[in-house]
């Protein structure tokens, strides 16, 4: 007669008796939601920004030409960033 311990070695080959739910995955669910989580609050919290900078980058991309331009003719790179800061709306 076979030992429990035999028996129980058995019953894990099975398809229908192996057991998924342990410990380790039950952590590495909790942790991956948890991450979830914060990337939303995450975002949340970016969301009233974004159309701020969304303007800003337009911003400083259509004005990049003008500082360049203005820091050739002045040979300052802190007036011309002044005067960039200054023109730009």
């Amino acid at each position: 007669m076979p030992s429990t311990c035999d028996q129980k070695s058995e019953m894990e080959g099975q398809p229908g008796n192996s057991r998924w739910v342990s410990s380790g995955r039950i952590q590495k669910v909790v942790l991956i939601l948890a991450i979830v989580f914060g990337i939303y609050l995450c975002y949340r919290m970016a969301l009233p920004f974004l159309p701020a900078l969304t303007w800003a980058m337009a911003l400083a991309i259509l004005f990049a030409p003008l500082h360049c331009w203005l820091e050739s003719k002045l040979q300052r790179a802190n007036l011309a960033a002044g005067c960039s800061v200054l023109l730009a709306p």
